[in-house]
Formats: C-alpha cells, structure tokens, sequence
C-alpha cells in the first residue's frame, strides 16, 4: 500500500478481505469437517468444501449485482440445500453461529500485512480518518470486529460498517453513501478527498466511483 497517495486524501476507507486480512490456512479445512459433523452431513469432505465455494461465489456474484446483503442463514441454507441435506426448522441458528464463530476466532485470520498499524499510525498522525467498509457473508461484522481487536487495529477505525448491519452490500452506491456521510460527520471531507482502499474491481473500485468516491485497487 505504498503507492497510495497519503498527502492527496484526508479520509482512507478500507475493506477486510484480502485488503487487510485472509483466512488461517487451517480454517476452511476445519469449518468443512466441523460443518459436517454439526449437520450430519454424509456427503464426502471435499463436496462438503466444494458446496461452500460455490454458494460464496454465487453469493458474492449476487451481491455485485444487486446491492444487497445475503443473510449468513440463507448462505448455509443453501449449502445444506446443495448437499441435500433436510433443513429441520427447529435448528438453533444462533448456537450455529456461535460454534463457526469460535472456530474461526481459534483459526484467527492473517494480516497481510503485519505491520499495517504503521500505516494507519502516519495516516492519524496527519490529522487524518480511517473507517472500514466490508460485505459479509458467513462470518458476521461482529465476528470481524474481533479480529480487528485482536491485532489492536479497532482503534484506528472512526467507524465500521458491514454489509450484514447494513442489509445492503458494495457495490451499492447508498453503502459507499453512508461511509461519506459518516466521515462528514466527523469533519467535512470532499469525495476528491475520500478514498476507498480494496481488491475488488467491482465491489470496491466501481462501487466507490460510481457514488462519486476515489478508490484504489490492492493488487
């Protein structure tokens, strides 16, 4: 992220996945088996892993497309459902949720960058404001939020704003439209001077221009 322009913007908006963290190696590998086991799924591990690829991705098209958020139980609903598996009515999906969530707390997520606080340390420095906007899907913002915690980085956050909080998802312009009006409320910034930091061509990098936002790809 040496690239960016530090002294061009007074605000940085920055997504999660694979902007500021990835999964630990282990956790998808433990989520399958896990997932599994907590649903008596008989199908094998690998269809297991290969059903949850596809509805992430599937997911993740939908969202680019439409704006909106898919909920965490619709996505697991739909896994289920690709691996024919009956969906009992009585599942406690909040104890659900809860198991993934110290699952993937345990397998905590990398940084890529392990010195990151360095950047948001000389960003603040300046007088200037972070915030952080991300699309969820089946880890929560809450569950995030931790992980930021973790690292010591939730400090340097003025705000945060998930796709699962707000019931709409980047690329949606109202999303990109909040995170500006929350930055003002702070101070006023002018959109030449708020940028959006992610990986995404169309969920970060179309979202931010096309709400009149500046955006930079991470390559």
């Amino acid at each position: 992220m040496t690239t960016i322009d530090l002294q061009k913007y007074q605000h940085f908006s920055f997504d999660m996945w694979l902007t500021l963290i990835r999964s630990h190696p282990v956790f998808k590998e433990q989520r399958d088996r896990w997932l599994r086991y907590y649903f008596s799924i008989t199908a094998p591990l690998d269809e297991v892993h290969k059903a949850i690829r596809t509805v992430d991705l599937q997911a993740n098209a939908e969202s680019e497309r439409t704006g909106l958020h898919i909920p965490q139980q619709v996505l697991f609903e739909r896994v289920l459902t690709l691996l024919n598996v009956p969906i009992d009515e009585n599942i406690d999906w909040e104890a659900c949720f809860a198991e993934q969530e110290t699952l993937f707390l345990h397998y905590m997520p990398q940084l890529l960058d392990p010195k990151i606080d360095v950047l948001f340390a000389k960003i603040q420095s300046q007088g200037k404001t972070i915030s952080l906007l991300s699309n969820t899907a089946f880890i929560t913002g809450k569950t995030l939020h931790k992980v930021l915690a973790y690292y010591g980085l939730a400090s340097y956050f003025s705000f945060e704003l998930y796709s699962d909080e707000e019931g709409i998802a980047k690329p949606n312009p109202a999303i990109f439209q909040k995170a500006y009006e929350l930055t003002n409320a702070l101070r006023p910034v002018e959109k030449t001077q708020w940028l959006h930091i992610g990986d995404n061509p169309i969920a970060d990098i179309q979202g931010a221009t096309n709400a009149g936002l500046c955006a930079f790809l991470i390559s």
